[in-house]
């Protein structure tokens, strides 16, 4: 259930806000935030907090409940950490070519 609540933070952290996890996902896949490959990971991690959700007699093993938490941490780096990354070499490069410009 932990893991539907982060990934329905980090879809609001981008402006979605639906009602229905499985149509959160679907934006941030459509606004282009996480690519299709990534889409059926997102609805296996959706269905795990389902079991925890809902009431029914279906069961999470610790494998499958350790594996969506890896891929919710690798979609959170993904999303947060890597983009900030990126702009961090991105002001280096910048940096550095005005360091190296003639005087």
């Amino acid at each position: 259930m932990q893991l539907r609540r982060t990934l329905e933070a980090a879809a609001a952290h981008f402006g979605i806000k639906e009602k229905v996890l499985v149509k959160s996902i679907e934006k941030l896949i459509s606004a282009g935030h996480v690519t299709q490959s990534f889409g059926p990971l997102l609805h296996h991690i959706r269905a795990v907090g389902n079991v925890g959700a809902h009431a029914s007699d279906e069961y999470v093993d610790q494998k499958t409940a350790e594996g969506a938490l890896r891929f919710t941490t690798l979609l959170l780096r993904n999303l947060f950490e890597v983009p900030g990354e990126l702009g961090s070499l991105a002001d280096k490069s910048v940096d550095e070519k005005s360091d190296n410009r003639p005087e």
